[in-house]
């Protein structure tokens, strides 16, 4: 499947090694949305571990081997007057990058998803959601089929989708879905947040940095991918980092500097070059009232790569 941008689009099932970023992605998906509550990342993460969580149907969308969203489900149920119960399924939360919506990411993620879930045999899925938006994959609203919120109430948001035929026909009652959704602590909701905003990608990274700064670390990351080209850039110990089999150099911004860290091997073979600059334990620091000296920048990660490779 190939994104808007020509780019390579896989839905998979999440792995455990995804989920410190599907929190993030989670975080940021929802950060200032109008109908969230700051609780959607937590959401994320102990819904895992909740018996409703239903794994076969968590699913991650990865972009150029990227993973940029995300979808989970869980087992609801409709009670009727008499007791009778019928299971149901929900979704959410859904969540994708903030860069990357818009383009079809969080459909295809819906769109697989609900033919997943009909081949397991479920019969419908209940959501609170856009009432303009999730029309377009079959919901319709759920008094439509005679079943209302836990509360007894309907709205335009509450919507229902059959799996199959009829799938709904005679189910009528109260949505029930699982408790998690409702006992979600907003403490320990904001605590997490705190650790998710830190930075995912050195793009984002550099955004939060103010425009005169933002220039010089883009030009020291155009300096380092000059003299690393085949190095994979990626955040580490909270700063932007080349990787090459090992991290190549890390940089990061300060109120008075920049500095750079390739290592207490790096700087004690360019000792000679650095007699200018604050040194120490494998870090350089760079002072903004100077012109940075990227010549120098892309000697150092040169002789890294070399001594990276000659490791292999």
């Amino acid at each position: 499947m190939m994104g808007d941008m020509g780019q390579k689009l896989i839905l998979r099932k999440e792995r455990k090694s995804d989920h410190d970023t599907v929190e993030r992605i989670t975080y940021r998906a929802f950060l200032g949305a109008d109908h969230a509550d700051g609780t959607e990342a937590l959401l994320a993460r102990k819904l895992r571990s909740h018996p409703a969580f239903v794994p076969q149907l968590d699913f991650v969308a990865e972009l150029d081997g990227r993973v940029v969203g995300n979808i989970m489900y869980s087992k609801s149920h409709v009670e009727g007057k008499d007791g009778k119960a019928w299971e149901t399924l929900a979704f959410g939360p859904v969540s994708v990058l903030p860069v990357y919506q818009r383009q079809g990411i969080g459909s295809a993620l819906i769109s697989q998803t609900l033919v997943a879930a009909e081949k397991m045999g479920f019969r419908a899925v209940l959501i609170f959601g856009h009432e303009d938006y999730y029309p377009r994959f079959g919901f319709r609203p759920a008094s439509e089929y005679g079943i209302t919120t836990q509360n007894g109430e309907n709205f335009p948001a509450f919507m229902a989708l059959p799996l199959y035929d009829n799938a709904l026909s005679g189910v009528n009652g109260r949505y029930i879905h699982a408790d998690l959704f409702d006992n979600l602590d907003q403490a320990e909701a904001e605590t997490l947040s705190e650790k998710l905003a830190d930075p995912m990608d050195i793009d984002e990274y550099i955004a939060l940095q103010q425009a005169e700064i933002q220039t010089l670390l883009e030009n020291i990351r155009k300096t380092i991918r000059s003299a690393a080209p085949e190095a994979i850039e990626k955040i580490s110990w909270q700063m932007p980092t080349f990787w090459q089999g090992e991290n190549l150099i890390h940089f990061a911004a300060f109120k008075k500097h920049i500095s750079v860290f390739p290592g207490g091997e790096a700087t004690n073979a360019f000792a000679n070059r650095l007699t200018e600059y604050a040194v120490s334990k494998g870090t350089i620091r760079f002072p903004l009232e100077k012109p940075i000296d990227y010549g120098l920048i892309a000697d150092i990660v040169a002789w890294r790569v070399r001594q990276a490779e000659e490791k292999d």
